[in-house]
């Protein structure tokens, strides 16, 4: 014949666990959270039966629904993952940093005197060089560089950095054209940019 068992709620989880009356008074470790307690006295609500399979008196007894679920989510899991992959972009979305670094050259002429033309250095370790070289006056700035929704992001103070740049910090469309070409959409036009390194 099996023993008669009731329920009471752990006081730290609040699960249910399941408890002989001859246990009223002892202390127990609740089977779910550890948490050390006092098993209180069966209230005056009938016992009920322990299970047929003679488990362990202390295990909750199973929640149908709660094991459903983890069942659905752990099925979904890796479909969720996939998607993720497949819908993660990269915050330079298509520009790789990698191919953007080197020593970029472009001409430009002036609308009075010589033809000068400016090189931009784009560092490994995301700094960069723009230095407008002329006949008679070279001049430059230094800052950090990003790529950031297919922009390039120019980040100088000073200026210099005003005198070339125009605006801190300078946020440039980019195109990579091929391994040694480069487009830039600056406000004054567009700009071809060949590599030198």
């Amino acid at each position: 014949m099996p023993e008669e068992t009731f329920q009471f709620l752990c006081t730290g989880c609040r699960k249910p666990i399941m408890a002989q009356p001859q246990w009223a008074g002892q202390a127990v470790n609740c089977p779910h959270c550890k948490q050390r307690q006092t098993v209180p006295a069966p209230s005056g609500a009938a016992p009920a039966a322990a299970s047929a399979a003679g488990s362990d008196p202390w295990k909750a007894p199973p929640s149908a629904g709660g094991s459903r679920l983890i069942g659905l989510m752990l099925g979904l899991l890796p479909v969720l993952i996939i998607v993720g992959v497949f819908l993660w972009k990269p915050d330079y979305q298509g520009v790789d940093p990698a191919k953007v670094a080197g020593i970029w050259r472009v001409a430009v002429t002036a609308t009075t005197g010589p033809t000068t033309y400016v090189t931009l250095r784009l560092s490994g370790d995301n700094t960069f060089t723009y230095a407008r070289i002329g006949a008679d006056q070279t001049v430059s700035v230094d800052g950090q560089w990003k790529i950031r929704s297919k922009k390039l992001i120019l980040e100088a103070s000073g200026a210099p950095a005003r005198q070339l740049l125009g605006a801190e910090p300078v946020r440039w469309p980019i195109e990579v054209v091929d391994d040694k070409t480069l487009r830039l959409s600056t406000p004054g036009g567009v700009l071809t940019c060949s590599r030198q390194k």
